[in-house]
């Protein structure tokens, strides 16, 4: 598949602009690249592929909250607007 469309439909599918979709693209090409390194050298103790996976995950899911945030901007605060919400409304 060609890259412009493959990002145009990775767009279409997760709500993200072209460009959040070509970012997150990248970072699945960098976890691709990266389990490469892995499997050339499953031994190397340089090569720590969960904490890769964590850290691609924060990154992947940044990309997420921008969608939610842009798609819901009223309904996605930060939690503590609601908290305070119930204080004053049981009066403390």
């Amino acid at each position: 598949m060609d890259d412009e469309i493959r990002i145009i439909e990775l767009a279409r599918k997760t709500g993200l602009t072209e460009h959040e979709a070509r970012i997150l693209d990248h970072i699945q090409q960098a976890t691709d690249l990266y389990e490469e390194l892995y499997e050339e050298d499953p031994e190397d103790e340089g090569i720590d592929t969960n904490t890769w996976a964590e850290h691609q995950n924060g990154l992947t899911m940044l990309l997420m909250w921008r969608v939610l945030r842009r798609d819901y901007p009223d309904g996605w605060g930060t939690g503590s607007e609601e908290l305070e919400e119930e204080d004053d409304a049981d009066g403390y």
